[in-house]
């Protein structure tokens, strides 16, 4: 429903949340067994994210929170949107989520 042209709306969150938290880490894990495990180093790159988010935002206190948080929170983003597909796929009904 969304994603479509012209306004692409959600496609850049979706494709950040599946870089950070699914294609990223997979490529550590494939590259540290198949070529060297010196590619486990490139796992630096997260914090040095979550140093980029924090100084964008001002560098105060809150901002190096948000910026974690932000970081971190890409890796449950990217399992619900695998889930949605795989529902998706297997056509599976949506469940309401109701929150009290």
């Amino acid at each position: 429903m969304h994603g479509g042209k012209p306004e692409r709306h959600g496609v850049a969150t979706l494709i950040r949340a599946l870089f950070w938290g699914v294609a990223l880490p997979v490529f550590l894990a494939i590259g540290a067994i198949a070529i060297t495990p010196w590619v486990l180093l490139l796992v630096c790159i997260y914090p040095l994210q979550v140093v980029r988010l924090a100084l964008r935002s001002g560098g105060k206190k809150g901002d190096w929170e948000d910026a974690l948080f932000l970081v971190i929170g890409k890796f449950p983003e990217a399992i619900g949107i695998i889930g949605f597909w795989y529902n998706r796929l297997v056509d599976r009904p949506a469940k309401l989520i109701e929150y009290k």
